[in-house]
């Protein structure tokens, strides 16, 4: 998104770094995107941060792209057991035995 810029809080006015708060205001749109808490470990937090310096990202770029390409892979999922089920109903599927298969 080209359009959003990051803004960082802290949860509730507290210095609490184990709940981050991450908003992020989409300037494209009249309403912000919707806040999201996550509680997490210190040390998964702090593994995090390196992480996504290492990445030249942030914490919030890294959780939204992987939630962006679960849900892409759910979806792209859901399509191919569409496309099957819909090949399924269109072609007769044959189960032979394995008699049958064998059968001279």
């Amino acid at each position: 998104m080209k359009c959003s810029r990051l803004s960082r809080g802290r949860f509730w006015g507290h210095h609490d770094f184990r709940s981050a708060r991450l908003a992020i205001h989409n300037s494209c749109y009249t309403d912000p995107v919707a806040n999201v808490t996550l509680t997490l470990d210190d040390e998964l937090l702090r593994s995090a941060r390196k992480l996504a310096i290492d990445l030249d990202s942030s914490v919030n770029q890294m959780v939204r792209e992987y939630l962006q390409e679960e849900v892409r892979h759910a979806s792209r999922k859901s399509i191919a057991k569409a496309r099957l089920l819909n090949w399924k109903i269109e072609h007769e599927v044959v189960a032979w035995t394995r008699d049958e298969i064998y059968e001279r």
